[in-house]
């Protein structure tokens, strides 16, 4: 199934060679986050996908031999029906500049024009707001790293140390010792 319908290929004919290459590799070396780099792979296949079917439209397509099917189908009037009514078929041809223009049309209703700045705005405004939360949850860690060594234990922790960190641990196990209650955490 194509991507595009049938009348981008005059769009793309126009539009697409004039366009510089794409440095795929340039902007992957600027992507530290893996995600990212899935998601520019993903975009790099689909602008392949749109290249490919545009080079497959520059030329017009072949015209339809509706002699070779009235010489195979018996029903030679339903041939020259649809030789009629594909004669009849007028296709558009829409610029890059028509676009441009109805896209900033005051025509359109708003929420279908395309307002650039906004967008960009609205997009840095949630970046930011990430950003923001990706540091708090960093101090979080931070924190929580630090607690998880100060209170690290291991097999060659001593008693000594275990109280050091815990002083109420130390009074528990004295008051079980002082009650001979050998089993109190086991069960």
């Amino acid at each position: 199934m194509p991507l595009l319908p049938l009348r981008a290929p005059h769009v793309l004919r126009r539009g697409l060679p004039t366009r510089a290459a794409i440095e795929w590799s340039a902007i992957a070396q600027k992507l530290s986050d893996p995600r990212a780099r899935a998601a520019l792979d993903s975009l790099r296949d689909v602008h392949g996908q749109l290249a490919a079917e545009a080079r497959a439209y520059v030329r017009e397509p072949e015209a339809i031999d509706f002699a070779y099917y009235r010489s195979v189908i018996k029903n030679k009037a339903l041939v020259d029906a649809m030789e009629s009514n594909y004669k009849t078929i007028a296709f558009p041809t829409i610029t890059p500049e028509e676009l441009d223009a109805a896209a900033q049309s005051t025509e359109l209703p708003d929420e279908l024009r395309l307002n650039e700045q906004e967008t960009v705005d609205e997009l840095f405004g949630q970046l930011n707001e990430k950003v923001a939360d990706s540091k708090a949850r960093i101090e979080e860690l931070k924190e929580l790293i630090g607690l998880m060594e100060e209170t690290r234990t291991t097999l060659t922790t001593s008693m000594d140390e275990v109280t050091a960190m815990y002083p109420e641990v130390e009074e528990e196990i004295d008051t079980e010792i002082a009650n001979l209650e050998w089993e109190k955490d086991t069960q």
